[in-house]
């Protein structure tokens, strides 16, 4: 058990960790990489990023944890994490789905082709159909 930590990289890569509890802490990185992680607990941990790429989980639990990124998300698959969280992880996913979407759409309705030339005017631009050019 570790209580109240603030760390900035936690190496775990590629270790074995068996009923672990880390309770408080504030952890810039958690990598967890390649390890194998049965019943461990971040209870009201704040972890700016979660590294799980190759790693194998059973009973992580997440619930009452802050994680602002999750790296190898698919890995995932043995932890325990609220509703709250799976709302929030939803909601940001969407968000992020929304934004670029909306930025693709900025730019493709800035500038159209000429069909006479195959340029492109700008949206202001008039001269939609054959142009002089």
């Amino acid at each position: 058990t570790v209580a109240g930590a603030q760390l900035g990289y936690a190496n775990l890569r590629d270790a074995t960790l068996t009923d672990v509890v880390l309770h408080d802490c504030r952890i810039e990185t958690l990598d967890l990489a390649g390890a194998t992680a049965r019943r461990m607990t971040l209870a009201g941990c704040v972890i700016g990023e979660l590294v799980v790429v190759r790693a194998t989980v059973d009973e992580l639990d997440l619930r009452g944890a802050r994680i602002d990124r999750v790296d190898g998300v698919k890995n995932l698959a043995g932890a325990i994490i609220s509703a709250e969280q799976l709302l929030e992880r939803a909601a940001r996913r969407w968000i992020a789905a929304m934004n670029a979407s909306i930025a693709a759409r900025s730019v493709t309705d800035r500038t159209r082709t000429c069909i006479g030339c195959d340029r492109s005017r700008s949206r202001g631009s008039s001269r939609w159909t054959r142009c002089a050019s």
